[in-house]
């Protein structure tokens, strides 16, 4: 069960959750657990730009 004050934090992420929970469809699980959820611009780029690009390789 998720406590109002864990949905009333602001969470930032790197990348490696965003790809993990995307893998196995559950994305939804980062609002539910925290409200709302801040992805700087380079995880944005490492995780939807470079999803992307074919042969693109995180490293």
């Amino acid at each position: 069960m998720t406590s109002p004050s864990q949905k009333n934090r602001i969470v930032v992420s790197d990348s490696s959750p965003l790809i993990h929970l995307s893998q196995i469809g559950r994305l939804n699980l980062l609002k539910e657990f925290f409200g709302e959820l801040l992805i700087p611009p380079a995880v944005y780029r490492e995780v939807v730009i470079g999803g992307r690009t074919p042969g693109f390789r995180r490293g």
